[in-house]
């Protein structure tokens, strides 16, 4: 007799409410927190090129609406 394997298909509500878990959590300001800590650490982190509305081609690309997050450094 021979078994046949399963394939359970991810669906992606499952995968958005994970994210949104780790989100509400902090857990994804943490991790961008320490990379961002690494690369100051290992003198790498160029701010030259980072602008104030959160990318790095010197416009927004997207129309501003309340609640948008500001990131300071």
């Amino acid at each position: 007799m021979t078994r046949i394997a399963k394939v359970v298909e991810i669906h992606s509500t499952r995968i958005y409410r994970i994210c949104r878990c780790w989100v509400a959590n902090g857990c994804l300001d943490a991790i961008f927190a320490g990379s961002v800590l690494r690369l100051h650490q290992g003198d790498l982190l160029d701010t030259t090129v980072i602008h104030g509305d959160g990318n790095n081609l010197g416009f927004g690309g997207h129309k501003k609406v309340k609640g948008d997050e500001v990131v300071a450094f």
